[in-house]
Parts: C-alpha cells; sequence; structure tokens
C-alpha cells in the first residue's frame, strides 16, 4: 500500500514540474536542456598590430587591437568553454607584418580552446605591407607564403569536416592592383568550391563557408559605395547550395542591424570587427563584436555579441528547411 502512496506522490510531484505557469519548476532538473552538435566562434577583423612605431616614416599601430582580442578570447571561454571550432575571417593582423602574425598566433593559442580546430581566412590588411611601403621586390607570392608559414596552413582556400559538418575557407590570391579591398580569386579556387560543395551535401545540412570579403549589395555595409566584391560567380555557384551560409568580415559594420544576416538564393552573414565597429553614421567608440554559432539538428542558431560589456546583441535563426531568417 505504502508503494502505491509513493508512486501518487512522485506522479503529482512531477506533474507540478512541469507546470510552466509556476514561479519555481522543478522540470528543468527532469528535463535535460537541449544541447547544440556544434558550437563555434566567428569574428573578423582582429587586426593586431603591436606597440605604436614609425617604420619608414610611417606611422603605425594607434589603438590596442591585442587587449581586444584577448578579452574576445576569454569572453568565449566564458559562455561557450567547450567550443569545438573558431573561425576568424581575416585581417588577423593590421600589415602582415612578421611580428605581427607572431603576436597574433600568440594569443590565438593561450587564449583559445586548445581542443578545438582553427579556421583563419586571409584579408586584405595581410597584404598591407606591399600597399603602405615601397618594396619592389615583395611579391603577392611572398606574402600568401608568409600567411601560410606563420598559421600553419597548407592552402589559401581548403575545406575540413567537423563532427559532420563541412567547413569552406575561401581566400584572396593576392592584391589587386588599383583596389587592394578587393579579392583576387582564381579560376582554380572556384573550380575547387564547385567540387567541394558536391561533396556528401545534403539539403537539411548547412555548409559553413568563410571569405574576408562581403558580396556588394547584400549584408548591411555593402549597400553603399564601396569597393566590395561583386562576386557574381560566387553568387551563382552558391545559390546552387540554399544550405550554404557564407560569413565575411572587411566592413566592420556593426551586429545591431537586421541586415546583420542577409538571405537570396543562400545564406549570407556580417562578422563585424574585433578591433572597432562602425555604422553608416561612423565609428562606434568602444564597441568590439562577433558571433556565436550554435549548430542544432533542425537549425542554426546565429548569436551576435558585444564583448566589450560582455553582452548578446540578438539571434539570428536559420532553419535547416531554409527559409528567411528570424530574430529573437
Amino acid at each position: 500500500m505504502k508503494g502505491i502512496y509513493r508512486i501518487v506522490i512522485l506522479a503529482a510531484l512531477l506533474f507540478t514540474a512541469m507546470d510552466k505557469d509556476l514561479p519555481f519548476s522543478y522540470a528543468s532538473e527532469l528535463q535535460a536542456a537541449e544541447m547544440p552538435i556544434l558550437q563555434f566562434p566567428v569574428m573578423s577583423d582582429i587586426h593586431i598590430c603591436g606597440q605604436p612605431r614609425i617604420i619608414e616614416k610611417v606611422p603605425i599601430c594607434k589603438g590596442n587591437t591585442d587587449e581586444n582580442f584577448l578579452k574576445a578570447l576569454e569572453d568565449y571561454q566564458q559562455i561557450a568553454p567547450s567550443y569545438q571550432a573558431i573561425a576568424i575571417v581575416g585581417d588577423l593582423t593590421n600589415h602582415g607584418l612578421q611580428d605581427q602574425y607572431n603576436r597574433f598566433m600568440d594569443l590565438l593559442f593561450t587564449g583559445s580552446n586548445p581542443g578545438a580546430e582553427r579556421i583563419l581566412a586571409i584579408g586584405n590588411h595581410e597584404f598591407m605591407e606591399m600597399k603602405l611601403w615601397n618594396r619592389p621586390l615583395l611579391t603577392n607570392e611572398m606574402l600568401l607564403m608568409r600567411f601560410l608559414t606563420k598559421t600553419g596552413k597548407g592552402k589559401i582556400y581548403e575545406d575540413k569536416w567537423i563532427l559532420g559538418y563541412h567547413f569552406i575557407t575561401l581566400g584572396s590570391e593576392g592584391m589587386l592592383q588599383g583596389n587592394h579591398n578587393a579579392p583576387y580569386i582564381s579560376d582554380a579556387q572556384y573550380r575547387w568550391l564547385e567540387l567541394k560543395l558536391s561533396l556528401n551535401a545534403a539539403p537539411n545540412k548547412p555548409i559553413f563557408v568563410f571569405l574576408h570579403h562581403p558580396l556588394k549589395d547584400t549584408v548591411y555595409g555593402t549597400e553603399r559605395k564601396h569597393d566590395y566584391f561583386d562576386g557574381k560567380r560566387l553568387k551563382n555557384i552558391l545559390r546552387k547550395y540554399p544550405q550554404a551560409i557564407l560569413f565575411s568580415g572587411h566592413s566592420h559594420y556593426s551586429l545591431e542591424h537586421p541586415k546583420t544576416v542577409y538571405q537570396k538564393g543562400f545564406t549570407m552573414v556580417n562578422t563585424s570587427s574585433v578591433s572597432y565597429v562602425t555604422t553608416h553614421k561612423g565609428r562606434k567608440r568602444g564597441l568590439s563584436q562577433g558571433l556565436l554559432v550554435e549548430v542544432y539538428k533542425d537549425r542554426v542558431e546565429i548569436k551576435a555579441r558585444e564583448f566589450s560589456n560582455k553582452s548578446w546583441i540578438k539571434t539570428f535563426t536559420i532553419p535547416n528547411e531554409i527559409s528567411l531568417p528570424h530574430q529573437k
């Protein structure tokens, strides 16, 4: 008889715990919280520079970008200590100098999860030494090799699979004469991308693509008259894969805007900047921003983060059955 009473009492407690109207509920203890399958930070435009100094009459390094990067890495360790990958979408350094690469890699290895895969894309500032100083013997090939050597990457463009999800990194193969803001992507890189996208692609499984330069007239900050990447060929390739999510940086534009995430055939995401943040009205003093991406079975959640005060800006949800993103 006592056993029957125990069963009734336990049933009553279970029913009470599931009552969402109660100020306190035991439901959280009885039902495990949904955990993401995959979690990874995405940042860009770190612009590691070093101490203010003058090199061949050119003054460089006014801001403390090292501190911003460290704060961002520390914040990620607090909010997502078990993340499985970390992506940095270009402009790792401010001028592509060797000591700047050394400092960037030191900070990255010190501050990031040691078990996480590192996804590093090249940015236009990795070629900046060629633009700022008169060094006729310096070539695109030499700067590309410096990037690969310092970061430990095998190629400028590469792919990897992480927990069953496809990550594809694209990159400029040189600085274009007369337009250092636009990337040079070779025919070989485009053909490689088409092949890689086709491998084990599933309509309901996201493909994560990273390129420093955003596509013109897409995410916030690209609708103005800047020398952004027109990217017609890239758009045509990615439109064949609506599940593709392209992350880009370069503009430094704020993540507060609704067009942080933009969809037209596939999804495009602005990653803002760790070093400084701007809008159409100019720089927003003291801000430093990035993303945390969480992958679930039915959706991808892209969470915009403000590092300066450790606060969430907003969350964009991309259903795996592709439709327009929802904000919450």
